[in-house]
């Protein structure tokens, strides 16, 4: 077991606790101690709370938290520090009955190589921080209840932390975290399983602070009607960074987010794989007045009434080597966008499905994308690949193929098209007009190609309804 020890004056005393130590409870020895002082804990059990009353002490569970374990009275939280110190304990298994299991105010402590089992309270089950600084190392956390932040509540404070499990956890809100009053909570190498909740932010709620996670894995975090069944954020900074959500899942079916819902945030997106969860709105991520980058971002096998993979209202969303495939809902089985201005750049919409809008539904606001690809997705109804309503949609170096609906094969809208040096090919309307576009707004097109597109009624390539077409240097062949 690695050892951690806070910085000692030369004047700190070790004292041993144990049943062959010179103290035979931990509070005896804490009582005795001096600022600075190390305690060196025999396995046992330890039917006490541990109050470190003011000191700052090293506390360490020499034979690990397996063999040390801390059971406090029933309905006593185990472990505190609330009036000012900065304290350590490491090597301990926290064993509260209706109680929480670590409580620090206005105060600093480092936890380490410990386990909270099935600790409950209010705010905060396993641990809660108001106004004080948590650092967090090698924590396992097992069925924590309560009404706010299951695992971690955090109001005012900092929170850090690697490697991490929380297990399991009921809650309101936030059954693995709930940070409120411009918290900071940072966090890598952590495992989430199953956390539920009856409201928003099954895993993580936040409002007001920032929230930054790395290399970590959420499982199966469920909630009864939820925003946010992964994490709710309320303006709040996100960073998301090499993770993964899977199966998150909203069980009213009308909220919105999957894994990620956020209100007036900002949110950057990193290497993030979200799938086989579902939400109202946008199965796997949800927007609204926020401004989003997100790059590398994987959404799969996610769905929704709108916005499959991800839903946004409002605000901005910036995509690039992103990766939309095999998603569903009613309206645009990859995105649903109202209001939003949206870019792409390198971006994989493929085999997504939806009455309009197989791959995009566009509800005014605008289009940007570069080298973009459009494939095997279908509406059936309008849009194989875009349905767009108002707005503007521009583009270059798109590939657009074998994308199918009702009318649109590629595209169906209102809005003003600019492309060029794109490719759409073998997209097919196979029960109605445009094989490729279905226009109702301008399109002008250049240095593209349009072959072996298919239309049941009019326009093999293009469907014109109202607005000016303007063609340069293109190629048309094989269209009918």
């Amino acid at each position: 077991m690695t050892l951690l020890f806070l910085a000692l004056p030369s004047s700190a005393a070790t004292l041993t606790v144990g049943p062959s130590g010179t103290y035979g409870s931990l509070s005896d020895a804490i009582a005795a101690a001096a600022d600075g002082d190390i305690l060196v804990v025999a396995a046992g059990v330890y039917s006490e709370q541990l109050d470190f009353g003011g000191k700052s002490l090293s506390i360490l569970g020499m034979n690990g938290r397996d063999q040390t374990l801390l059971v406090p009275p029933a309905y006593q939280d185990a472990v505190i520090a609330n009036k000012g110190e900065t304290a350590l304990l490491s090597g301990f298994s926290i064993l509260p009955t209706h109680g929480r299991g670590v409580v620090v105010e206005n105060s600093s402590l480092s936890l380490a190589q410990s386990s909270i089992e099935q600790a409950e309270g209010d705010k905060g089950g396993a641990m809660a921080v108001l106004s004080g600084t948590l650092s967090l190392t090698s924590i396992l956390v097992t069925e924590p209840t309560a009404s706010y932040g299951g695992a971690l509540y955090a109001d005012n404070s900092t929170v850090t932390g690697t490697g991490l499990s929380f297990s399991g956890g009921q809650a309101t809100r936030g059954a693995g975290i709930y940070a409120t009053g411009n918290s900071k909570v940072q966090l890598t190498d952590l495992l989430a399983m199953a956390p539920t909740s009856t409201g928003d932010g099954a895993f993580a709620w936040i409002d007001g602070g920032s929230l930054v996670l790395s290399d970590f894995w959420v499982d199966s975090p469920g909630a009864t009607t939820a925003d946010g069944v992964g994490i709710y954020a309320l303006n709040s900074n996100v960073e998301l960074s090499s993770g993964t959500f899977v199966g998150a899942r909203d069980q009213s079916g009308s909220g919105s987010g999957g894994a990620l819902y956020a209100e007036n945030s900002m949110v950057d997106v990193q290497d993030l794989k979200v799938e086989a969860s579902v939400a109202g709105q946008g199965g796997a991520l949800a927007f609204s007045n926020s401004y989003a980058t997100l790059q590398s971002l994987d959404v799969s096998a996610n769905e929704a009434d709108k916005g499959g993979g991800v839903w946004a209202s409002g605000g901005t969303l910036d995509c690039s080597d992103c990766s939309v495939a095999d998603n569903r809902a009613a309206s645009g089985g990859g995105l649903y966008l109202n209001n939003v201005l949206f870019g792409d750049q390198q971006g994989f919409f493929e085999d997504n499905q939806a009455d309009d809008g197989g791959a995009i539904f566009c509800d005014s606001g605008s289009l940007s994308l570069s080298s973009s690809l459009f494939e095997g997705n279908l509406a059936t109804l309008s849009g194989g690949g875009i349905y767009q309503s108002s707005g503007s949609l521009s583009g270059d170096r798109l590939v657009a193929r074998d994308n199918h609906a009702t009318a649109g094969g590629f595209f169906w809208g209102a809005s003003d098209l600019t492309l060029s040096e794109s490719r759409f090919s073998d997209n097919s309307a196979d029960r109605s007009s445009g094989g490729a576009f279905w226009a109702d707004g301008s399109l002008d097109l250049s240095n593209s190609y349009l072959e072996n597109n298919v239309a049941a009624v009019d326009g093999g390539a293009i469907y014109a309804r109202g607005g000016l077409v303007n063609l340069q240097q293109g190629w048309l062949f094989g269209n009918e």
